[in-house]
């Protein structure tokens, strides 16, 4: 369930370019691997059968569209409304989770290490008793939630102030 009477709205959106350089760096490696072997005498002892190649190069070029596709409508979407915090990450997650104002025991905004707190970016629980989650696509700032239950939830952000800001006056109506 999205949030009502939104104060903060983000949508982040996975953009790393070592993520898009590998992907084309595979891509074009195996059409080059794929034109050397249709052509014969390009390559020596070429025993592929160029039917079986056509077919193979159609199957990893789906793939790497497919990856391409994903990669490019990857994002998470967050929300700070009235009632609480709402997130997503459409493709993966079509709905939107709520974390209901109520069940907010108190946030902080501050800096974190996503490699040493959460072993990197994305969706990570961690701890054995797994009361600590981080939602984060890129950087190293974040919205600290600490819930009534004990968890804890991180909301990755490239906007602090405003979230703070946010999160403030949804906290004052309680």
């Amino acid at each position: 369930m999205e949030t009502k009477g939104k104060f903060y709205s983000e949508i982040q959106r996975y953009s790393s370019a070592w993520v898009w350089l590998i992907l084309f760096g595979l891509s074009l490696s195996s059409f080059i691997y794929m034109v050397l072997n249709y052509h014969e005498g390009m390559i020596p002892d070429n025993k592929i059968n160029k039917q079986g190649l056509i077919i193979m190069g159609s199957a990893i070029s789906f793939m790497f569209i497919m990856l391409f596709f994903l990669f490019s409508n990857m994002r998470m979407e967050l929300n700070i409304g009235s009632d609480g915090i709402s997130f997503r990450y459409p493709i993966l997650k079509m709905k939107f989770d709520l974390i209901e104002k109520a069940n907010i025991e108190s946030f902080k905004v501050r800096e974190y290490k996503p490699m040493k707190e959460f072993g990197g970016w994305g969706y990570k629980k961690v701890s054995k008793k797994r009361n600590k989650i981080a939602h984060n696509v890129s950087g190293n700032i974040g919205l600290e939630v600490f819930l009534t239950n004990g968890k804890t939830i991180m909301f990755g952000t490239k906007r602090k102030d405003a979230i703070s800001f946010a999160m403030n006056k949804m906290m004052e109506g309680r």
